[in-house]
This record gives C-alpha cells, sequence and structure tokens, in this order.
C-alpha cells in the first residue's frame, strides 16, 4: 500500500506536469515552528501521499532542523539516510486480514494476540477504527490495554474519541496518563495544536502528520486509498471488509459488510 501509493502519487503530479509553487518552503519551515513552539510530538506520516521524494525529502529536513520534537518518519529510506526513527502503527490490513482467517468476532482478539507474541512489547500502539472503535474496545481487554502503549485514532471526531478512550482506561482501573492516542486523521497543524490542547491531564498524545506536510505545496492533493480486497484462505476467496468509525471510510463488497456488521451487532449503524 505504501509504496503504490507513494509511486502512484508521484507520477500523477508529474503526468500533470505540476511543479511545487512559490512558498512551500516557508510554509513547511512556519510549520515547524509552532510544532516547536507549542512542543508538539508528532512524527512524519506522509510518505503515501507525498508530493513526490524530493519535497518529502526537504520537508523532512526542514522539520529537523527546526527544533520541533520529531520523533521519527514513517518512510524506511529516509529515516536510514538521517538516521532516525522509523516510526509506524497498525494497518487496517492486520485486523481485515484475520477476520477473512478468523471471522470478524475473533478478528480483533487474534491481531491483537499475534501482534504482541511478535513483537514482544515494541510496535505498541493499537489500530481501532477497522471494525469501529466500540467493536475494538469490546476485545481491548484489561490485559491488552495494559500492554499496549495506546491506541491510534484514524477517524470521526478526535475529541469524542480521547474522551471515549480516556473512559475506557478508568473502566479498566488504568490511569489514562501512563498511556497514549497516537492521532492521526487528516491532520494539520492548527487541528493539532487544538486536539494537543484538548488532551492536556487527560491523556498522553503524540500526532502522525501527513499530507499537511509533504503534500502542501498550492496543488490539491490526490485522495486515494488502497485497502486489502479478499484473502484466499484454505482454497476459498474470503472478501476483506473495513467498516471505520466514519461510515464515509468503510469499503469492500457490500454483502460482506452488511454480514460483519450483523455478525458484529452492528446492523444500525
Amino acid at each position: 500500500e505504501v509504496k503504490l501509493m507513494a509511486m502512484i502519487v508521484e507520477l500523477y503530479n508529474e503526468m500533470k506536469g505540476r511543479v511545487p509553487k512559490d512558498g512551500w518552503h516557508q510554509s513547511a519551515v512556519k510549520k515547524g515552528a509552532l510544532l516547536r513552539d507549542n512542543n508538539i510530538q508528532f512524527s512524519d506520516f506522509g510518505t503515501r501521499r507525498a508530493f513526490n521524494g524530493h519535497v518529502h525529502d526537504t520537508v523532512l529536513q526542514i522539520l529537523m532542523g527546526s527544533g520541533a520534537p520529531l520523533l521519527g518518519t514513517s518512510n524506511l529510506y529516509l529515516a536510514m539516510k538521517y538516521n532516525i526513527k522509523p516510526i509506524g502503527t497498525h494497518a487496517h490490513e492486520w485486523f481485515m486480514a484475520h477476520a477473512c482467517m478468523f471471522g470478524y468476532r475473533n478478528a480483533t482478539d487474534v491481531s491483537l494476540d499475534v501482534w504482541s507474541n511478535e513483537f514482544e512489547g515494541d510496535l505498541g500502539i493499537a489500530l481501532t477504527d477497522t471494525f469501529t472503535t466500540d467493536v475494538f474496545l469490546r476485545s481491548f481487554s484489561p490485559l491488552y490495554s495494559k500492554l499496549y502503549d495506546g491506541v491510534r485514532h484514524d477517524s470521526r471526531c478526535p475529541f469524542d474519541f480521547t474522551d471515549k478512550i480516556v473512559r475506557h482506561y478508568l473502566d479498566m482501573g488504568i490511569n489514562p496518563l501512563t498511556k497514549k492516542i497516537v492521532f492521526s486523521d487528516a491532520l494539520d497543524v492548527n487541528k493539532t495544536l487544538e486536539i494537543d490542547n484538548y488532551c492536556d491531564n487527560k491523556i498522553r498524545r503524540e500526532f502522525g502528520i501527513g499530507t499537511h506536510l509533504t503534500n502542501d505545496i498550492g496543488h490539491p492533493s490526490l485522495n486515494i486509498v488502497i485497502k486489502l480486497k479478499s484473502l484466499t484462505v484454505f482454497g476459498e476467496v474470503i472478501q476483506a471488509i473495513k467498516l471505520s468509525d466514519d461510515a464515509s471510510k468503510a469499503c469492500g463488497d457490500s454483502e460482506a459488510i452488511k454480514n460483519a456488521k450483523y455478525e458484529l451487532e452492528l446492523k444500525g449503524e
């Protein structure tokens, strides 16, 4: 998904004859200064939708030189080039694939269990919204809530999500200030500052900022996604679906979506 989308976006811009408009360097400098001045803990999540490799590289250099608390980048090459941390979280496809193999009721439990066994406590941010956050939290037991460092927000209202996650941790007997939310849903710097302020004294937070950093060069960004379509399990093709907290982000075969909602008791949503 990551490599394909990065190539598609860059080739699309090249075929359209687009070039970055004047001022994009200065814009990146201002963003870095705002993130620095407000001590925003953030990562570059802009690989998939970067305008092109050169812009991405340049923006990352600007951010690194800004003094902002940059935690890392999702781009493995740039992480290696500049000796900074490669960083990321669960992908939706992880849960989608396990649903194909083990069914929707078991998908979240199995996905969390296999991931934690594989990485032994590292990479401890769990993505919540593949089949809605409410469904995810049914499986996010005290064991997983304690084991994982936190969760990632990727759809719908970040403020409502924050309240829901804080309540969940309190219900599990966990101090939310020992956990974190990684926000990553179409963030810009101003939205990031609002969320950061809302989370104050509620829960720790980090931000994965993507398109706003690596494709804010004066042209509309290409709005595309790539998700798992199906998985062959013991010779049978199983359709993969994603629901999301935001109904407009749902994707997959309509009959499979209907069946998943029924199985997960989401018939009215």
